[in-house]
């Protein structure tokens, strides 16, 4: 238990670590660029520069970018993530906690049905090894992997969208459907506009799943035990589900891995479907140089990203007791 104790701890610390930095990444990358948000202000309202000068010290925009920071660090240590610039200066935490569900959404959704599928055709395939299909199904998955996510959503808009008009164009919803409240047509409307951005997700991280699935299963049933298993007369059927229990686990590690690469991978699937998430909103806070948006998203982002990986971690840890907690 101690040791246990010492791990998470250890864990807990790298991953505070991570966020520090990715917090400080955040806020410099956009500053190195020229100009600021003020800038596009003055341009689109016809500022004077005395105007302008007076909004960047209200912004806190003035002085060199360590006050700057020392500045945004102060406010974010009281809870507060600053107005955004791009949304009619309402307060970040509200602009977020709009797009937030619906990043959740497509994510969870995603990631649930991307394991599923990939589990089940790693352990089915690991049976067909070396077989017509299974050689097809492969070449299928390293087309995917060879695929950018940001052309496999754009083939699936034209294709589903614009010349079959299956699917909406954009957005999460329409304006007639959310006038009925929550009812059986809002859902059905919500689920048609989230079709293919989740499709575009579950595609693009199934290979990773499917892989790893079936590369642990190919493995572990030529493992000694598996014989002594077959030997004592148990059925295949069962023996499969013992492997399938062991294989799994290192999913549960890809999964963690790979959860950045699907959350950037729903960044441009939701800027491509203007659905509007996370990654829309932060399109258009980089277009605009809405810094205090931009910051408080790359934040989300990695706090996201590191918990999952640290939850994998110690999932892994205790799942696998030939794990060492180091």
């Amino acid at each position: 238990m101690r040791i246990a104790s010492k791990y998470i701890a250890r864990r807990i610390l790298n991953s505070i670590i991570i966020i520090f930095l990715t917090l400080i990444i955040a806020f410099v990358i956009p500053r190195l660029s020229p100009g600021d948000p003020v800038d596009i202000m003055q341009q689109t309202y016809g500022l004077s520069n005395e105007e302008a000068e007076a909004i960047r010290e209200r912004l806190g925009l003035k002085g060199n970018i360590l006050e700057q920071f020392i500045t945004y660090m102060s406010y974010l240590l009281r809870g507060d993530l600053g107005r955004s610039y791009s949304y009619n200066m309402r307060p970040v935490s509200e602009v977020i906690l709009t797009a937030l569900p619906w990043s959740l959404f497509l994510l969870g959704v995603a990631i649930t049905i991307r394991v599923l599928i990939g589990v089940l055709l790693g352990i089915y395939f690991a049976r067909k090894q070396g077989s017509l299909l299974d050689t097809s199904v492969s070449g299928i998955m390293s087309l995917i992997l060879a695929t950018p996510y940001f052309l496999l959503a754009l083939i699936f808009l034209y294709v589903f969208s614009v010349k079959l008009n299956l699917f909406p164009l954009s957005h999460a919803y329409t304006y007639e459907s959310i006038q009925k409240g929550f009812s059986i047509e809002f859902i059905i409307d919500v689920l048609r506009h989230s079709a293919l951005p989740i499709i575009t997700l579950v595609i693009i991280g199934l290979p990773s799943t499917f892989y790893t699935m079936k590369n642990n299963m190919i493995l572990l049933l030529n493992e000694d035990f598996v014989y002594v298993l077959r030997a004592v007369g148990i059925r295949e059927s069962r023996v499969t589900r013992i492997v399938a229990r062991n294989a799994i686990l290192p999913v549960v590690t890809s999964t963690a891995i790979s959860f950045g690469y699907t959350v950037v991978g729903a960044v441009v699937a939701e800027t491509i479907f203007s659905y509007p998430g996370m990654g829309y909103v932060l399109t258009n806070a980089l277009l605009n140089k809405d810094y205090p948006l931009i910051q408080a998203i790359f934040l989300m982002l990695s706090i996201t990203i590191v918990m999952a990986n640290l939850i994998a971690d110690i999932l892994y840890a205790f799942l696998d007791p030939r794990v060492e907690l180091r």
